[in-house]
Order: structure tokens, then sequence, then C-alpha cells
């Protein structure tokens, strides 16, 4: 590119070989500078001549782990090049670093520590609504229901009185 003005999203796409969306996704990510003017996304021609050698030489050195990458993202990846984070076991989620170093909470102890989890005494424990269902066998919007309408203790796990049926009108 011999020309000075800055581009359009689509020439620089058409220069590289690439797709207009790629241009966008590199912008987004501050691998290639550029500017909005009006509204439309300009680059300038320098700028992507020093994006493409940067591409080439990445390529050049066969180092993917570079390849394409900001100078920020270079000197962030180098900090924590030396930190091997662990991966969650199966089913957990890592808890807040602020709170405990290494400790990994199940995604049923997630679900229990919600403002909105209802729990309720039963023999003598501590257990949330969905708990109580697993235990009993009641299902869960029966309970619910039923604790919903106040009702607490055996009567929340009380077997439901059946109605008698109605006995037919004589003619």
């Amino acid at each position: 590119m011999t020309d000075t003005r800055p581009v359009s999203v689509e020439r620089a796409a058409e220069w590289l070989g690439v797709s207009a969306r790629t241009v966008r996704r590199e912008i987004a990510d501050g691998r290639l500078p550029a500017a909005k003017v009006r509204g439309i996304i300009r680059i300038l021609p320098a700028d992507l001549s020093a994006y493409f050698e940067r591409q080439k030489a990445a390529c050049r050195s066969g180092d993917t782990e570079t390849a394409g990458k900001s100078g920020y993202e270079l000197v962030v990846a180098a900090a924590l090049s030396g930190l091997s984070p662990l991966a969650p076991p199966a089913g957990m989620r890592k808890r807040s670093n602020l709170r405990s170093v290494g400790r990994w909470a199940t995604l049923i102890e997630q679900a229990n520590n919600r403002r909105d989890t209802t729990w309720v005494e039963w023999r003598g424990r501590r257990l949330t609504l969905r708990d109580l269902s697993e235990a009993t066998g009641i299902n869960l919007p029966a309970l619910q229901s039923r604790y919903q309408r106040g009702k607490r203790g055996d009567a929340l796990i009380a077997p439901l009185q059946r109605r008698p049926a109605h006995a037919a009108i004589p003619d």
C-alpha cells in the first residue's frame, strides 16, 4: 500500500486476504490499531503493514503462541507463564480467590448459597427444600407449595388427605 489515507475494514480485509469479520475481530482484540471516523472504522496503511509484518515474523519463527497478540497480551502472558492454574474437578467451579485459596465449590453448594434458597429443619438437620424432597420422596413443587401456604414441621411432609369420592346422587 503506497497511499497514506486511512482505509475501510473491507479494503483492509481485501489487502490482507481475510474476511472483514476477521479484521474487526483483530481490531476488537487490540491486535490491529484503528480509529472510528464518523462511525466508520478506518485503518492506517502503516498500521496494516506493521500488523502484516508481525504476523509474518511470527509465522517465520514458528511461534504460534505469540502470533497476532498485542504487546500487552505478550507482557501478561510472560508474567503469568510461571503460574500453572489448576483445572477444576468435574462438576466444580473455583470459589473466589478473595475468600479461599484452592477450595472448589460444587455446583450444589453454589445452588444452596443463594438468597432465595429455602431452608427447613427436619429430624434435627437443616436441609434445603430440594434435599428434603429427595429424602422424603415428595416432589419439589409440592413442598414449595406447602411451604408457601405456611406449613412447617411435620405438616410440610405429611401425606395428603384424600377427599372421599362423591356419592352418586339418587334419582
